[in-house]
């Protein structure tokens, strides 16, 4: 049995042999033509790529500089807002002590009411009393006469 496995594998490899043997013609000129056609078309793709990305970068760098100019205004917006936020509460405290210099200051002989410090819910000032205006709960209103 051996020797039979061995004689069909000796066919077999004699068959292989005659089947490499064979000689195949091919048109190398036609194939080298379609390779280099092929390769122009991947240069003229590469180029165009090439601009299509230069234009894209020179856009991209565009946009950057408009950036970097917004940040750099926002910043200058910040702090000039900062600024003024820190000018108006001065302003707000130096009104504030004036308004209780004036208020306080000149207390002397007047009412409690008028030197002690509002509470939140109150009325800011006493109504000053209109003088054509009646006062009392059962009076009318004034009438030339």
């Amino acid at each position: 049995m051996r020797e039979k496995a061995r004689k069909s594998l000796a066919a077999r490899e004699a068959g292989d042999e005659e089947d490499e043997s064979l000689v195949v013609h091919v048109d190398v000129a036609r194939i080298e033509s379609e390779a280099k056609a092929r390769e122009e078309q991947l240069k003229k793709e590469l180029h165009e790529a090439r601009k299509l990305s230069d234009a894209k970068g020179a856009q991209i760098a565009r946009q950057d500089d408009v950036i970097e100019g917004l940040e750099r205004r926002v910043k200058e917006l910040g702090s000039a807002q900062t600024a003024a936020e820190r000018e108006a509460k001065r302003a707000v405290e130096a009104a504030q002590k004036q308004l209780d210099a004036t208020r306080f200051g000149s207390a002397k002989g007047k009412s409690k009411r008028w030197s002690r410090p509002l509470r939140a819910g109150t009325r800011s000032w006493p109504r000053a009393r209109d003088p054509l205006r009646p006062s009392g709960r059962n009076s009318r209103p004034r009438t030339a006469s």
